[in-house]
């Protein structure tokens, strides 16, 4: 509260100025009436900050009030008990005492609160069950229009709104990881990958009984046959699993609403020399050291764009910006105390140390306002480096689980006889 400024205001529905003090101690009913009237009026008031009543005050319309001073004080603790008790719920303010231009006065600050306010029994000037109210620097009754519609704004207040809330998760173990994460992923040293060696099929030739010898594959055209690049496609099946590190996200509503018709924007700011973005298909799959020479299919490397996915699935999409990566997720209704796992994993490529800012904004149809937040991605790579040597059996080193922990350094590197 700055008095000074309030001196400078004019007679409002939050304002009122009073030469003298109220009488109170030693006053009649209709006298204290007048006190509990203004405090009514300016509780009922329309009006979105504190009312205040200023005692010893003489209003001057224009200017600054003058204070003149008041001799008789009034005591907080009594003027509380006197209002409280006739009242059909209890009325918030406070009475204190300031020092202006070296004079007392007397200050009734009365905050916003629960309307209507009114005595159960009459009482001096006031009848009971009438509601007082302050409207601009007169005071009045409301009308019953006036009581329905204080009413209903109490009502609304009251409505408990969602708070729905985008956070980054585990989807595959359903836990949620806060608004921070830090991923640590590990960048191999590639820069021997052009000495790994081709990978040649151990067998020996077949001799067919006429005697002519002949390689195995025209033999038996229905057996596989090795890859010439198993190695290579192993080396970078290793890399780009190791540097690779999954994020996904999930809301939940902590509220006792529910919500419906929901859209959640996640847009992250690029760092090109950092990081890029991308669905967990684009990572290479586990190469086949084999295979068949009729049915040969061409192993896909990986290719490092944004996937958008197939139109039916209205739950997740991933597109690339000029500046940004935008995840775009879609719910139909979100249960009250209920958290939703995203059904998709996003893959970060990182190339160096960053620090990813996201920013989120959740829509629905009961939002009045979207709510917006942010999410922090910190990532911290470790380099390591691994030597080529030879490798005995290939066929049997590797299962075809996701995992890898055994590969670059066991391929056998070019020597000078191979090339």
């Amino acid at each position: 509260m700055d008095i000074e400024q309030l001196l400078h205001e004019e007679e409002s529905t939050s304002l009122d100025f009073k030469s003298e003090a109220y009488k109170f101690s030693g006053a009649n009913e209709f006298q204290k009436s007048e006190l509990l009237k203004d405090i009514l009026a300016f509780a009922n008031a329309w009006r979105r900050s504190t009312a205040y009543i200023l005692l010893g005050v003489k209003e001057v319309k224009g200017g600054r009030s003058i204070p003149v001073g008041i001799t008789d004080e009034l005591d907080d603790a009594q003027l509380q008990e006197f209002i409280n008790k006739k009242t059909q719920r209890p009325l918030t303010f406070a009475y204190k005492t300031y020092t202006v231009d070296n004079l007392k006065i007397g200050v009734i600050e009365i905050p916003t609160q629960q309307r209507p306010l009114y005595i159960t029994k009459d009482y001096g000037k006031l009848r009971r069950n009438i509601v007082p109210i302050r409207i601009g620097s007169s005071t009045s009754e409301a009308s019953p229009d006036d009581v329905i519609k204080m009413a209903q704004a109490e009502r609304k207040k009251h409505i408990e709104l969602p708070n729905l809330e985008v956070l980054l998760a585990d989807i595959e173990n359903e836990t949620l990881l806060g608004h921070e994460v830090t991923i640590t992923p590990t960048i191999l040293d590639m820069s021997r990958y052009d000495e790994i060696a081709d990978f040649k099929d151990p067998e020996p030739e077949f001799d067919n009984p006429l005697g002519i010898l002949v390689p195995a594959y025209i033999s038996n055209p229905l057996r596989e046959v090795a890859r010439e690049n198993y190695y290579r496609e192993l080396a970078f099946f290793e890399y780009m699993h190791e540097k690779a590190r999954y994020i996904s996200f999930a809301i939940t509503n902590p509220s006792n609403v529910s919500v419906s018709d929901v859209t959640v924007n996640i847009t992250i700011n690029k760092n090109e020399d950092k990081f890029s973005i991308f669905t967990p298909s684009k990572l290479p799959e586990r190469p086949n050291s084999h295979d068949s020479i009729i049915y040969n299919t061409p192993h896909i490397m990986h290719s490092n764009l944004t996937e958008r996915l197939h139109p039916k699935d209205n739950t997740f999409k991933l597109e690339e910006l000029e500046t940004a990566f935008r995840v775009t997720l879609t719910f139909r209704k979100i249960q009250p105390k209920q958290t939703i796992f995203c059904e998709k994993k996003l893959c970060l490529d990182s190339s160096g140390d960053y620090q990813a800012s996201a920013d989120t904004v959740i829509y629905a149809d009961n939002l009045a306002t979207p709510i917006k937040a942010s999410l922090s991605i910190t990532c911290k790579t470790r380099h390591k480096t691994k030597s080529f040597k030879g490798l005995s059996n290939p066929t049997t080193s590797y299962s075809n689980s996701s995992s890898s922990g055994l590969i670059l350094g066991d391929l056998k590197i070019k020597t000078k006889k191979d090339r």
